[in-house]
């Protein structure tokens, strides 16, 4: 016989997290809705539906910014495997560019070939 199944049960942080991303993805949805609402209006003036469109453009740029700054995207294990930015890589040969050995024709060596002038 079956137990009855537990509710399920999330973390604080990534339940907060998924309800942000859910709304970063309505975001749009909000967006297109609201620059088509002057289409409905009876009287409207070009003025006051330029600055209309200009003042729900300036609240959907605050509020993605808003989401943006409050979304942790990366997983704290995920950032602890990542190397860190600017660090060397393997395989680089100082000039920033991983490449292989002249005998295989890689990257090097086309660099070794243009520094002798193609000879």
């Amino acid at each position: 016989m079956r137990r009855p199944a537990s509710p399920l049960f999330l973390e604080r942080e990534s339940y907060r997290r998924r309800r942000l991303i859910d709304a970063v993805r309505l975001l749009p949805v909000l967006g297109l809705v609201l620059f088509l609402m002057p289409m409905l209006w009876t009287r409207s003036a070009t003025a006051t539906g330029l600055v209309y469109l200009f003042m729900v453009w300036s609240l959907l740029v605050a509020i993605s910014f808003w989401l943006s700054r409050r979304i942790d995207l990366r997983d704290p294990a995920e950032s602890a495997e990542l190397p860190p930015a600017g660090g060397s890589r393997a395989g680089s040969d100082g000039d920033g560019a991983t490449g292989t050995d002249g005998a295989t024709g890689g990257p090097s060596a086309l660099a070794q070939e243009i520094d002798n002038g193609g000879r």
